[in-house]
């Protein structure tokens, strides 16, 4: 996300939105669950 607030393992919520560019076309709702670094 353009925020950095996502990590790889966190559990997400996105919605289709207008295109942001050529690849995205969504942007993230919320954050629903982080996930454990140790476990990465």
């Amino acid at each position: 996300d353009a925020n950095n607030e996502c990590q790889t393992g966190d559990v997400v919520i996105i919605e289709e939105c207008r295109p942001i560019s050529k690849m995205k076309s969504w942007r993230l709702v919320r954050v629903v669950s982080q996930a454990d670094s140790a476990a990465l």
